[in-house]
């Protein structure tokens, strides 16, 4: 009623209407100056809005839609018959032109007047302007058309074509408005260049198993689909239903797709969670951890959270699940870098275990107990005295050869003291990064209503390699944004009851003497 009330002061005596002798709008006469121009426009769009039946609207709505989304110059025009048609102007990517009937018997009299019919494009072009370059261009295809121009990012550059536009079906469209890069963004927080990645990196595993996936209109999903329904699932953490709701699919097939994805990622993303290979990666990330608050030789921070679930309650195991703090979660320990990476991570544990235990359960202690780790080059700190490699932890893990911890007690000497606040401003680097990781993707931030527990940990594995990857793309959108220092768990620190060991006491000691003349 708004847009009817705003144009209803400007109604004029109504003229005749000429009879249109052409299928093609040809503006043979030269243009009014704008004040009469827009007088004759906003009755006729009160006319349109009054007069127009529901059908009509909802095509008009559709055709508007269509315009707004393409990324290629888009021309419409009136076809044989009074048809509106649209062309995406890009026939090498086999796209016919969209048309809409407007001569049926549901239309309403004025309407079969060309000159009317002709009053919808102006309107149109008020509901794309603020987001594409609008101009008319006489020499354009199917002659005489209206041409909507290359989209133009927030900046004022041209965007350059983007074929994402083009593959993203219309329910994605409709239930998000995808026209330009702003918009996708704000959507996935990743750029388009990441998505692409993202989705050339599942598109063998998705494609060999995926058959017939369809929204509840009927239409096919293609790749580009199916890692948007799986990216929304996941970064949401809405139900099912909800996310099934919003795109126009039945909630087993959102299901069904967010399954797919996380098992693709668990056999392709492998890659973008791993250990440093080489030397020089090695000294990359202990230089930078370093520069952090000063730990030389250190090659990481290890920490822990919690993935909150709610089980059933005949579910005879959810004592198991219940953590210190008397909440159903699983757990998920990481060893993280200087730029928030995960370097290795361990998920599917219960929440009742402790640090250590799950710790000493993983293959990353078996492999440093074997040697296999930490055996790169030692650091001097001072003559005859030198270091291995190590990581950092909180109080909860044990003190060991590969694995520093803060001093506990009451009475700390100076260099003790300034030890711990050193380890503890080296450690938020892990918390950071789960906060990072559960900000972006909700789907294990938000409390999980009875999930499948044997599928949770590929979830959990799964947005942990979907973090890595917009840290290794370097994604700009990414980079833009703002996240919080802390996971909003406010749990209770834990203390382990295992004794120090030996070795790792007498790096600790070396450490603690060395940063004691580092200024912090």
């Amino acid at each position: 009623m708004g847009p009817i009330r705003r144009f209803k002061s400007r109604r004029r005596a109504e003229q005749p209407h000429t009879p249109a002798s052409t299928t093609l709008v040809t503006p043979s006469l030269p243009p009014p100056p704008f004040s009469d121009w827009w007088n004759d426009f906003s009755q006729r769009f009160y006319d349109i809005l009054v007069f127009m039946n529901h059908a009509r609207l909802q095509k008009i709505s559709t055709l508007v839609q269509h315009i707004h989304d393409v990324r290629t110059k888009c021309v419409f025009f009136l076809g044989p018959g009074l048809d509106i048609k649209v062309h995406p102007g890009a026939p090498s990517l086999g796209l016919e032109p969209m048309t809409l009937p407007m001569n049926d018997s549901t239309v309403d009299p004025f309407s079969k007047s060309l000159k009317d019919l002709f009053w919808v494009c102006p309107m149109m072009f008020l509901f794309v302007k603020l987001a594409r370059k609008v101009c008319f261009d006489p020499s354009a295809p199917h002659s005489h058309g209206f041409v909507l121009s290359e989209p133009v990012w927030s900046n004022g550059s041209v965007n350059p074509y983007n074929p994402l536009a083009h593959e993203f079906k219309s329910w994605i469209r409709s239930s998000y408005e995808i026209p330009d890069s702003e918009s996708f963004e704000s959507m996935f927080k990743m750029s388009m260049k990441t998505f692409e990645y993202i989705s050339s990196l599942v598109k063998e595993e998705m494609l060999a198993k995926a058959s017939g996936f369809s929204d509840l209109s009927g239409d096919p999903l293609n790749l580009y689909d199916l890692v948007a329904v799986a990216l929304r699932r996941l970064g949401s953490g809405e139900s099912l239903s909800l996310v099934g709701e919003s795109l126009n699919l039945n909630q087993t097939t959102v299901a069904q797709i967010t399954k797919l994805f996380t098992d693709a990622m668990e056999v392709r993303a492998v890659c973008h969670l791993r250990w440093p290979s080489t030397e020089a990666e090695v000294e990359e990330v202990k230089g930078k951890m370093e520069t952090i608050s000063g730990l030389p030789n250190c090659c990481g921070a290890i920490e822990t959270t919690h993935i909150l679930m709610c089980l059933s309650i005949a579910d005879r195991s959810s004592n198991v699940w219940r953590d210190r703090e008397n909440n159903q979660s699983m757990t998920l320990q990481a060893i993280v870098d200087a730029d928030l990476r995960f370097r290795d991570i361990v998920a599917g544990w219960p929440g009742s275990l402790t640090d250590e235990t799950i710790h000493k359960k993983s293959t990353f202690f078996r492999l440093c107990q074997e040697g296999k780790k930490f055996n790169g080059k030692k650091r001097e700190l001072s003559e005859g005295t030198e270091i291995e490699e190590f990581i950092i932890g909180n109080s909860g893990f044990p003190l060991l050869p590969w694995l520093i911890t803060p001093y506990q007690g009451d009475e700390l000497s100076y260099s003790e003291a300034k030890f711990n606040r050193m380890v503890t401003k080296t450690q938020k680097v892990a918390q950071k990064a789960f906060a990072k990781l559960k900000e972006n993707w909700k789907i294990i931030q938000k409390l999980m209503w009875r999930p499948d527990k044997d599928r949770l940990p590929k979830i959990i594995l799964t947005c942990c390699a979907l973090h890595n990857i917009l840290i290794d793309m370097k994604d700009e959108v990414q980079e833009g944004l703002v996240f919080s220092d802390r996971t909003g768990l406010n749990y209770r620190p834990a203390f382990c009851a295992a004794g120090d060991d030996h070795n790792g006491s007498v790096l600790r000691e070396k450490l603690s003497v060395y940063l004691s003349g580092v200024e912090e």
